[in-house]
């Protein structure tokens, strides 16, 4: 009789293992959510408008003068 009721615990046992298996199985995969970017397109042309590149045209003039040498 002992080995009978261990019998069916194993059994029982076996098969909710496989209904949880089979659960978790048509729940599908679960992802975490994306993060959200530190930084947008209107933020990142902020920060380029605000760049101060100098006078461009003056060291183009400098460069244009070198080339007219040649």
């Amino acid at each position: 009789m002992n080995k009978n009721i261990i019998i069916g615990i194993i059994v029982v046992g076996i098969l909710v293992l496989a209904g949880v298996w089979w659960f978790q199985s048509k729940k599908g995969p679960s992802y975490a959510p994306l993060p959200e970017p530190s930084d947008t397109t209107g933020m990142i042309i902020q920060d380029a408008d605000a760049l101060n590149v100098g006078d461009v045209d003056k060291e183009f003039q400098d460069i244009d003068r070198d080339l007219q040498t040649l």
